[in-house]
């Protein structure tokens, strides 16, 4: 009894740490077919991709939504990985109305969807093609803001509120001097 309480605990507790992923159709997988690879390559029209990168602009048409977007290797979250590695750029189509203030310029994204051609375009002064991503599926991602306050030689059980983290941390505010100036 004591055994089967502990497994419950056990899988309540680690079910709870898990993102979910944009789920794909019964019986489909994601086919590993880079920007770079699409951009030279003709590709299957019914392969089930996923892209995703950083945000660089959102165009709205008619019908649909294009958001321009420079393709980065995905965590096995499907988080964009900001490592300094770019497979190039893509275009997504989506359906309909994307609100461009949310897709801001600089937000992570990934994306589910299928390869629907490619379009030339230009970055800056080059000529540039730009596969487009038909998106069944996507993804926006919160930013993550570094924790400008986090102390790897802070522990709890020997903290105290007089000792300033020196030399790790500087105290924070204004320096009060008891000099007088005459």
């Amino acid at each position: 009894m004591l055994r089967n309480a502990t497994i419950w605990v056990i899988l309540l507790v680690v079910s709870g740490c898990v993102t979910a992923l944009p789920s794909l159709p019964k019986g489909e997988s994601v086919t590993p077919l880079t920007v770079a690879d699409a951009q030279t390559t003709e590709v299957d029209q019914s392969a089930t991709l996923r892209w995703g990168g950083t945000i660089v602009s959102v165009s709205i048409q008619s019908e649909s939504t294009i958001i321009e977007v420079v393709s980065r290797p995905l965590s096995v979250n499907g988080r964009p990985k900001h490592n300094d590695v770019s497979y190039g750029r893509f275009k997504a189509l989506v359906d309909g109305f994307v609100e461009p203030e949310i897709f801001q310029k600089g937000r992570d994204v990934s994306f589910t969807g299928s390869v629907a051609g490619v379009e030339q375009g230009r970055v800056e002064q080059a000529d540039y093609a730009y596969p487009l991503l038909a998106v069944d599926q996507y993804q926006l991602w919160k930013d993550i803001k570094a924790d400008q306050n986090y102390d790897p030689y802070l522990n709890y059980w020997t903290y105290s509120p007089f000792w300033h983290r020196w030399p790790y941390q500087r105290p924070r505010g204004v320096v009060r001097s008891k000099r007088t100036i005459e």
